[in-house]
Formats: C-alpha cells, structure tokens, sequence
C-alpha cells in the first residue's frame, strides 16, 4: 500500500525533467539535495511550519518540465497527508514531556528565532564523544527566553529526539525542587513505562534514573534532552542551602542525555551547585538577542513588592543605574543581603543596566509606573530626596574616587530647584571625576542634554553662560589617551577607569582599540565584566570604519589587525562567547584587510553557532565578489564553514569550485592565490576532493611558472609595484598547496628552484624583506616532513624485519629447550629413574633509581597587553610613552603603587587634544572675570582667585583687572586697594604690557601719577597706547593731569602726520580718537588735540586707499559727537555715507560694522552683521561689542596696541559718550548673548554679564578656581 508521503513523492519525481539535476535544483532553490532526496524517495515530507521551500520546488519544476502536472489544491491535499503521517510516524517513535506552564507561555512568530532553534537542533541531536552537553540561555533583559524554549518544545520539537521539559514559574508555583522532583518523576517514569516513579533522593539517584532514561532513548537511536527554563526563578537559587534544582542537574550528563536551560546571565549560581559544574562555565552560554517589536516586560510580570519598598523605589525614581553597594548605602540593608535577593526569584524585576559597572534598573517601563503608582507623589518626592541627599553628601566630598557612577552621572531631572540642577550640572570637580570614569564624551553629553532644557528665555543665560565654560573646561582638559594606558589601568585593579579613560578616546576607532585592549586585561584577570567591555568596543565600529587609526601620538596603528588579535586573547582567556562581538566586527568592518577577515571567519566557524553561519556566508558572498585576494579570503572562509558542525560542506565545495570558474586568469598572480587556497581546502574537507585540488594545483604552478617567465624578461615599474605586495601571499599559498595535495620531492624542488630564480627586483619587499622567505620556509618544512615520512617508512620496515628476526630466533630457542627437554627424558628413561629440571636462576632486578626533579623555571612576567614595546632612542621618545614604560617596568617587578603614579603622572604629560573650536586658555578670562566681580561687588569670590596663582606677575595682572571691574562701577575705595597691591606685586622689568594694565588701573582708581610704574621697554606704540590709557583714566579723578598728558600725546601724533614718512591716517585716527576720552569736555577738546583730530580726518577722507571699515566707524561715531568744525563735519558725513551705503552683511563686513548698526537702533541689522562674519572669533567679538553696548556698561579703552578688539572697544568708549542719553536695553542685550553663545566665544560676554547675568558669576568662579594653577 502507498504511503502518504510516498504518494507525495512520486509527484514531485513525476514532474522532474531528466535535464534538471538534483544538484541544479538544489542551488537554485536553496534546499539541500539530501532533503530533496527524502521527499522523493518517500522517505520524509517538508516540515511543518516552512512550507515555503516546498513550494518553491513545485515551482521550478513546474517551469521546467513539459507537463502541466497536479493542480494546487492537489498538491496541497498531498503535502497535508505526508505531513500528518510524518508527525504520526514521530509521535509513536518519540516522548515529549511538556510541562504545563509552557502552554502558558507567550508565543513567539516562527520566523524571529530561526537561528536559535537551528542552534537547539544541532546541539539536540550531537552523537559526538566529547562534545558539550550544555546549552544555556541567557540574557539580562526581557528578551523571551520562555516563549523560546515553549515554541521549541511545544512546535518545533526536533526530530530523533526524546524530551523531558520543566517551566520553574513562581506564579504557577513551580518554583521549588519538590515541584520539580515531582514533575519530573512523573515524565520519566511516563517515559520508562514505569508510571508512578516515586522521586529519588539525592543528585546520584537523580543522575541514576536520568542514565536509564538516555539509556532507552539510545536504544531508540535517539538522544534525550532534558529542557529547563528559569532555572534562577528558583526560590533556593540564590540560598546556601543544598536544595536547589541546578542542584540535581548532572555535573556530567550520562551518555545520550543532554541539557537545556535558561537563566538572566547576571545572576550567581547557587551555593550548592559544584564549582565545576558546567552551568558555571560562561563558555556553555549563548546570549539571547531581543526579537525585534517584542515586550519590553518580562511575561509573567514580576512582582517589584519582593524587592522591597525602599529598594524598588529608589530603582524607579533613579531610573537605573544603581549598584547593590549604591542601594546598599541608600537604603540601609547590608549589600550581601541585597546581593543575595538579587540573585534570586525577587530579581527577576531587574535587569542590569551597565554590565561593567554592574548597576541595576528595573526589568521595563510597565515596571516602573506600577512602582511609582504604588509609591504615589510623596513616596516619589521622599525617595528622591532622599538620592539627591545622598549626591550631595558626595557632592559636600568634593567627588572623591570612590564616587558611585551614578553620582556622578545622575539625571539632573532628580534636582527640582534650577539652582540645585545647575550646581549640580557645572560643578567641575565632578565633571571632572566623570570624564576620568566614564570619558570626556559622556560629559559633554550631559552638558549638551542639560542646555537642551532650556528654551531661550533671558534668564537662562545664569545657567548658559557657565555651562558653556564648563564644556571648554572639559574639552580643555581632555588629552590624547596614550597607547597602553587604559590596559594597563585594567591590570592595576582600576577596571572602571581603564574603561573611562578608553572612551575618552577622541575617534570611535581608536576607543574600539583602546577598549579591546582593556577587555583583554579583564579577561586574562578572569573578570566577569570582559565580554561587556568587548560589545563596547564592537559598538563603536560602526560608526566609523576607516582602515587606520593614530593613538596617542603614537604612529599609526592597523586597527583590524589589533582588534583580531585582541579577540583572539579574549577566545583564549575567556572564551568563545566573549570574543565573538569582535570577531563578528571584524569580519563586517568595510576597512578591514582580507587577511584578518578571513582569519576570524575561520575562528568564528570553529566556535560552531550556526547564528553566526548567515553572517559568515553573507560576508564570503560579498569578498567572492571582489578581486582575486578577496575572492581568496572567500575560500578560507568557505573552508572554515566546510568543517563547522551544522553546515552542509559539499556546499560550501561546490561554491569554492564556483569563485575557481570565475578568477580572472589575466590576473596570473591573484589567480594563483585563489587556485592554490583553493586546493588546500578542498583536501581538508570532511570529504575531500584530492583530484579536484591537484587540478587546482596544477593550473596554478602553469600561472606562477608563465609569470616568473615574463617577470625575467622585464616587467614595466608600475606592474613591478601592483605585483610586488601580492607575489609574497601567491607564492606562500602555492607552496602550501603543494605540500597539503602530498605533492612529490620533485614538484617541490621545480618550485623551490623558481624562487630561487626570481628576478632580482622582485626578490624583495618595499621594507627590503625577501619576497620568497615564506614561501621556501612552506617548501622545507613539506621537504622535512617527506623526509620524516620516508625515515619513518624505514624505521617501521626495519623494525618490522627486527621483529621478524627476533621471532624466528624464539621460535628456534623454544624448539632447541624443546629438543633438550625431549633428550634429558630419553637418558633418564634410558637410566631407570626421574630427575627434576635443574631450575635455572633468574638474573636480580637492577634496583630503580629515580631521576632527579627538573628545576622549576619560574615564568617571566607577561606584558601588559596593547602596550608598545620601547624602541628608538629615549631621548626621543615622547615623555608620556617614556613613563608608560617606566611604570610597566614596575609593575612587571611588583610594585604596584609606584607604577600606580607613575602612570598617572604620564596620563597628565599626554598632549592635549586639538579641538575643532579650541578654547579661550584661562588665564586671559580669569582676569575678566575678576573686572566682572569687582563690578557687582564680589570682592571674596575675585581674592579667593586671585590666591590661587602663585606667581606674583599672575596676581598682579587679576589684582589690576579686579581694581579695573571696582572702579568702573563706583567701588572707588577697593579699587584703589586692589591696584596699589598690584603695583606692589609688580617687579622692576615688568613685562610692559602688565606694566600698562597696572598704571591703567592706579589711573581709574584715582592714584597719583608718581605712583605709576616707569615703562622704558616695549616699542614706541606700545607706550604710547599706555599712556593714553592712562590718561583716559586719570580724566575721572584727576582732569588737569589727564589734559597735559592728552595734549603732549596729540602733539605727538601729529608730528607723524606732517612727518615725511608719516604714518598713515587710518592708523593715526583712531589714536587720536581715543584721546577725546580723557579730555575734560568730549565736546571741546583743547586745541592741539582738536587741531590733530580735524587734519587725521582730512587725510581719511581724501585719502583714494580703500577704506578701512574701523577707521570709517570711528570717523561715524566722531561725527555723532560733534566735535568736527562745519566744514569737516560735511566731508566726514560725506564719505561716511557714501562707504555706509555700500554695506551689506557678509564676509566682507567687520564688528565694528555691527556695532555701529547698534549705535543706530537697528539691533537686527547689528544680528545679521555680526553673523554673517567669516570666522566665529570675528562673529563672537562683534556680538560681544553690541551686547556690551545694548547694557550701557563702560568699557576702558585697552593697552595693548596688538589687541584684536583694540578699535572696538575705542568705538564702544565713543558710542557711549555720543549716547549718554539713551538708556541702555538690558533685554536686548541679553538676547544677544545668547546669539553669542552659539559662536563658541563666551567670553566675549564678559563686559556684558555684570547687567545681564551676575548670577552666572559664581558658577564661573567655581570653574576658575577648579582650573587654577593652584588647585
């Protein structure tokens, strides 16, 4: 009778056509031909649930044949009744134990977990001695390890398989070893046909009755797998006790039995699991991925009330990020405690929100609204009190090293008052701290998430203005990470800042080297926290994938290479489950080299996960695909997968063959590389083709034989230059596919005698290596090897021919003793009587003397990893990298604490990082900010700075710019204290220009002259421009004196107008302008200097140079004084109207331009100037220069004459005067600082912020004493 399935069959057979071969039909429909094999022989039907390659079948054969065949639905009805009858045919031949919460639990769509139930097969179904008995879950989120493991047992159930499952579920309290035992019992004995088993005791019977159980399946030709999902809900997990259920599990599973589980990776086994039980062996754990568009919650949902009130407060109010020791402190409960509630059934409400640093959250959002719903507002604001309480006892600390991560970086939502946020947000110490722990990036994001909360109102600028000097702080305090320092940091014990200091790296590649080094350390330290810091570093990959990368101002590293290598250490150390991200980013990385793809291919195939073969297989797609050195790393890859458990090898065969048919052969050289990789792995496969590799071989040896013969005739020097970084690998690889194909002595030396003969300038690399080295190291070795073969054939014939000698002489002694005995029986018979055998003595034993012990050589102490060996002269070497390997050197000698220091004294000698907006240095803004508190009065605040500078020219240049801010706003009398302690501090050969800024600040405070310092040095403008400061300021107090000092100076200035070689009068101009300022009437200057002032505006506005916009602003703003005669006056509004008509904002414009756009009431117009500047320092002054004239505050001209705002503050000193009537627009000009902060220039705003923002004072000055020398 036919059967379901081979009525099925005959079907497809029918509608074969005899032109399409099995093999055909398989490549083109993806099937593999042994299934295809199966459904027409009647043997097997397609599997439930993924018809859709049936389907496909159908179809092609259908296209193909040249019949019209079943219609659909027959099809349909047949591939029905195969099915059934196949999963009859199943049901009688297996056992499924399912236990009844799996059909509780959620369901997952067939297509998410493809290659995870493909992982479970292969691991169901392995017969091989030796190979792991264990496959674990796991996963530290939500991500449906119980839908998993329900749908596995429920639906797609494997073939040739017996099954025993178990759901520990506290909700259907299945949560304790009774349940389990008694489940258990029950399935087995179902299975053994000895229903009701009564439940051993203790794991040896347990291990028993599982023996007898696998026992059965074996005899049945199939394997038994036991399946047990949340083993961590159980509710001794984490007890002390010997009553858990991973108790009972087998430490080494009989013969056929193999074990299924699943667990939250974070947590610890239980205490009475043996410490060498597998389930205590990372390397027997898979991580589970999250199914895209799945819960985010965990089904069923825990219950956060286990956790505690307190605990599950603090863990929704924060947000996550929360240590147990963190929790610990918070709320009161010893950590061990907490540790083992966490590791139990209670939590199952967490996840872990940073591995590395092992900090908590709670497991959703639907979590953390049922706690915060259970707490209710004054629960919410209690425990949030209570954590900013406790940051601010870190905060009181000054951040000390032990800082908590979270401290550090805790939402600023958490402070309700904007003034406790923005302490919080700009205190630099902790910035300070974070930057060291968690990396420069992750400051600057913060700061960048706070100004994101802001929305442009004028009273912002308390919290804008000192935020963006805390992110110059940062950015000025970053500094290039040397090569080696963050692994080196690991070795140490300090994991958390190896890490922080690799993320501070400025390019993701680099911070992807840096952190691969530092897992490398971890792991080799047995850490648990390695693998986190691996994904870490396969993250930041993908955000740049360049091929080289610098480090540390070290010269350029191969990013690949070191990111291959340092995966392969962490496999070695840790693993396969910790170095497969890496391998995994090397294996996709766009700049990686051939050769390093090719070898974590091979890795990644050894480690045998069948989730990572699509990956594998899409990356040798993409590389056949390329030139013939990628087409080559295709074949190792296709090579490696050939001998990966769970891959069809025969594929992979065919597709090698497949990229042999498609090498270009104009490409001799890449040929052979593909041809002769090709031939090695064909001969390694599982099953081999030898006679396809030594055709391979073969075509290949014709290539290299036709291009060393042109290459002797001579090649042109570019081809010389492709063919030289190829000839090396083509020549290795044909060599070893000579000695892999058994090749015989004589194809090896006609190879060797073609190195030999390479011509002279293709012998050696571009770094002078010898192109053949490798190549003739492959050919002797296989020489050797022949050799050692041939040597041992010899020695096992001549012992074969010793063993043969050596019988036929026993064999002849026992015959003689047989002879003799045969005689001396004849003589005694002969003799009448009987004597006994003389017995022949035995020879004594020598007595064993045992060797010696071999003396024990204690090994050298490793180095640390990732960091560069010394090479060079020292003297040249960098003095950062110099005490890198000093603290290496002592740490490889144990001491630990002076290696500790020095490795942090070469952190701090590491040059700084070039920014693209590089901020204003210090001391420069440290000084305005002490004039910006002398304004408003914050006298304590402005000293507190000023001593932290400890060299007494510093003290003098913040004491003068303190008096400056002091007098200019009415605080006559410090001002005159703080600048005659200035002049005290100031020494005899004073720098001219700090000289200046003293006198300048004895002159506003109302000092004598004599007081003032004698300035002989500098240049003649320098004094000049000193003195008029200088008078400037003494027109306050001391008018007549001022007055003399004007008029001498003008004098002085005009003499180089009627000079020969006079200076030009745009230069002139200004200078002269400048003197109106300390003149007693603005309006009515004496004569000489109005004299001066009307021939430099002659001479501009006759002059036929262009037009300088400074000079013309300057003339603008004399003409709004009206201190011009008539006559001068109209040629002066002239010309400035015919050059203000030609303005338009653009590059072309400058900040007096925006100024003067200010001075005449058209604040837009001054906006658009301003920005349209080319440079942000140009845009950052002219913003600054309008917001300082929309206050209405007083800006003294400056003494130094090479100052880049020297003109505008004259114009701003000169629309002042002009304006005294207007009233000054503080609202505007706040909006324009604003503006100005977009620039990156904050502290143009300096002049402005006394009537702006004095409360963004303080802050500042928190940020200046953090920075100052003296901290």
């Amino acid at each position: 009778m036919e059967t379901a399935r081979g009525r099925l069959g005959s079907m497809l057979s029918g509608l074969l056509n005899p032109d399409l071969a099995l093999r055909e039909l398989s490549k083109k429909t993806g099937v593999a031909r042994s299934t295809l094999q199966g459904w027409m022989n009647g043997r097997s039907a397609p599997v439930t649930g993924d018809e859709d390659a049936f389907w496909s079948v159908v179809e092609l054969l259908r296209e193909t044949a040249d019949q019209e065949g079943p219609t659909d639905a027959q099809w349909a009805e047949a591939l029905r009744a195969a099915q059934g009858e196949s999963a009859a045919g199943q049901a009688q031949q297996r056992y499924v134990g399912v236990h009844r919460p799996a059909h509780e639990a959620p369901t997952t769509p067939p297509r998410d977990r493809t290659a995870e139930r493909a992982v479970m097969n292969a691991f169901a179904r392995e017969t091989r001695a030796g190979a792991a008995a264990y496959l674990c879950w796991c996963a530290d989120a939500p991500t449906g390890k119980t839908s998993l493991l329900a749908d596995y047992v429920l639906r797609h159930r494997p073939d040739k398989v017996d099954i025993l499952s178990y759901f520990v579920s506290p909700a259907h309290h299945t949560d304790t070893l009774a349940a389990f035992e008694s489940e258990m019992a029950r399935q087995v004995g179902t299975f053994l046909g000895e229903h009701p088993v009564q439940p051993p005791h203790g794991a040896a019977e347990w291990h028993r009755l599982f023996a007898r159980a696998a026992a059965k399946s074996l005899r049945e030709k199939r394997n038994l797998l036991l399946v047990v999902d949340g083993l961590d809900d159980d509710a001794a997990w984490p007890g002390a006790a010997a009553d858990s259920i991973a108790g009972l599990l087998p430490l080494a599973p009989p013969r056929g039995m193999r074990v299924l589980v699943s667990l939250r990776s974070c947590v610890r086994p239980p205490d009475d699991l043996p410490s060498a039980h597998p389930l205590r062996d990372i390397a027997y754990r898979h991580v589970l991925g999250h199914v895209e568009g799945a819960a985010h919650d965990r089904q069923p949902r825990p219950d956060p009330a286990a956790l505690g009130r307190s605990v599950a407060g603090m863990l929704a109010v924060s947000g996550g990020g929360l240590r147990t020791e963190d929790l610990a402190d918070l709320v009161g409960v010893a950590r061990d405690r907490l540790d083992r509630l966490f590791q139990g059934p209670a939590g199952r409400s967490l996840v872990l929100d940073d591995r590395a640093a092992g900090a908590y959250r709670l497991a959703g959002p639907q979590l953390e609204r049922e706690v915060w719903e259970e707490l209710g507002d004054a629960g919410v604001a209690q425990c949030t009190q209570q954590l900013v309480a406790w940051i601010q006892n870190w905060q009181a600390a000054d951040w000390p090293t032990a800082t908590p991560p979270f401290a550090l970086a805790a939402p600023p939502v958490l402070f309700s008052a904007l003034s406790a946020r923005t302490a919080y947000v700009l205190d630099p110490a902790r910035l300070h701290r974070l930057s060291e722990a968690a990396g420069v990036g992750a400051a600057l994001d913060q700061l960048s998430s706070f100004e994101a909360t802001f929305t442009g109102t004028s009273d912002d600028l308390a919290a804008l203005v000192p935020l963006a000097a805390a992110r110059d702080m940062v950015r000025r305090g970053a500094r290039e990470v040397p090569e080696g320092a963050p692994p080196l940091l690991a070795r140490l014990g300090d994991a958390a800042r190896a890490r922080g200091h690799a993320l501070s790296a400025s390019d993701p590649i680099v911070r992807a080297v840096h952190l691969a080094d530092v897992a490398v350390e971890l792991a080799l330290a047995k850490l648990p926290c390695a693998d986190a810091v691996v994904r870490e570093a396969a993250e930041c990959l993908p955000r740049n994938r360049g091929a080289h990368a610098s480090s540390g101002g070290h010269p350029p590293i191969d990013v690949w290479a070191r990111l291959l290598a340092s995966a392969v250490e962490v496999h070695r150390a840790a693993g396969s489950r910790a170095a497969k991200p890496l391998l995994l980013a090397v294996v996709d990385g766009h700049g990686a080299g051939v050769g390093e793809i090719a070898d974590a291919g091979r890795l990644l195939a050894e480690f045998g996960d069948l989730d990572l073969v699509p990956a594998l297989i899409a990356r040798a797609e993409t590389l056949s695909a390329g030139p013939p050195r990628a087409q080559a790393a295709s074949v190792d890859i296709w090579a490696a997968l050939a001998r990966a458990k769970g891959v069809d090898s025969s594929l992979a065969g065919d597709r090698i063959e497949e990229i042999c048919a498609e090498v270009e052969r104009d490409d001799a050289l890449g040929a052979v590389e593909v041809l002769a990789a090709s031939a090695s792995a064909l001969v390694r496969f599982p099953a081999p083709r030898p006679r396809k590799a030594a055709v391979l071989v073969r075509e290949a040896q014709a290539l290299s034989s036709g291009f060393l013969s042109v290459a002797r005739t001579g090649l042109p020097d570019e081809e010389q230059a492709r063919m030289r970084p190829v000839l090396k690998g083509a020549l290795a690889r044909l060599a070893h596919a000579l000695a892999d194909t058994k090749a015989t002595p004589g194809d090896l030396r006609r190879l060797d005698q073609q190195l030999d003969s390479l011509p002279e300038l293709l012998s050696t690399g571009v770094l002078g290596e010898l192109m053949a080295e490798r190549g003739k190291w492959v050919i002797h070795r296989a020489e050797e090897r022949l050799a050692h073969q041939e040597r041992e054939m010899a020695d096992k014939e001549a012992e074969r021919e010793g063993q043969r000698r050596a019988l036929k002489q026993e064999r002849r002694r026992r015959q003689d003793r047989k002879n003799d005995r045969h005689m001396r029986a004849m003589d005694e018979w002969k003799a009448g009587g009987r004597k006994g055998p003389v017995p022949v003595p035995d020879p004594s034993p020598k007595p064993h003397v045992p060797l010696p012990p071999a003396p024990r050589r204690t090994p050298a102490p490793r180095r640390t990893w990732g960091l560069p060996t010394s090479a060079g002269d020292p003297q040249d070497t960098p003095p950062h990298r110099f005490l890198l390997q000093k603290a290496e050197d002592l740490l490889r000698a144990g001491n630990h604490e002076a290696s500790r220091e020095l490795l942090d004294t070469a952190l701090r000698a590491a040059p700084p990082l070039q920014t693209p907006t590089a901020p204003c240095d210090p001391d420069p803004w440290t000084a305005e900010l002490c004039q910006a508190l002398g304004s408003i009065g914050g006298f304590d605040d402005a000293t507190a700075l000023v001593t932290r500078f400890t060299e007494p020219a510093d003290r003098a240049r913040h004491l003068a710019a303190l008096s400056m801010g002091s007098s200019l706003d009415g605080h006559d009398t410090a001002g005159a204290e703080y600048a005659h302690a200035a002049r005290e501090l100031l020494p005899d050969d004073a720098d001219p220009l700090l000289a200046a800024r003293v006198n300048q600040a004895l002159a506003y405070a109302g000092a004598d002259s004599a007081t003032l310092a004698p300035i002989t040095a500098g240049t003649s403008t320098q004094r000049r421009q000193a003195s008029a400061a200088v008078a400037v300021g003494l027109a306050r107090h001391r008018p007549e004196e001022a007055a003399r000092l004007a008029e001498s100076l003008a004098t002085k200035l005009a003499r180089r107008i009627a000079a020969p070689n006079r200076t030009g009068p745009f230069q002139v101009l200004p200078e002269l302008a400048a003197l109106l300022l300390a003149a007693p009437d603005v309006l009515a200057p004496d004569s000489p200097l109005r004299n001066s002032l009307h021939q430099a505006v002659r001479e501009v506005t006759g002059s036929p140079a262009p037009q300088h916009a400074a000079t013309m602003t300057v003339l603008a703003l004399l003409g709004r004084l009206g201190v011009l005669s008539e006559e001068t006056a109209e040629t002066a509004e002239a010309t400035v109207g015919r050059w203000r008509r030609s303005l338009r904002p653009g590059p072309g414009s400058a900040p007096e331009i925006a100024l003067l756009a200010a001075v005449d009431g058209d604040t837009d117009l001054a906006w658009r100037h301003a920005e349209s500047l080319p440079t942000p320092a140009e845009q950052s002054l002219a913003l600054g220069a309008v917001a300082a004239h929309l206050a209405g505050v007083e800006i003294p001209p400056t003494t130094d004459p090479q100052a880049d705002d020297r003109t505008v503050r004259l114009c701003l000193a000169l629309a002042r005067a002009a304006s005294r009537d207007t009233p000054s627009r503080p609202e505007t000009a706040r909006h324009t600082v604003h503006r100005l902060l977009g620039t990156g220039g904050w502290t143009r705003a300096f002049p402005a912020l006394p009537s702006t923002a004095p409360e963004a004072l303080p802050h500042l000055t928190a940020i200046a004493l953090h920075t100052a020398p003296g901290r």
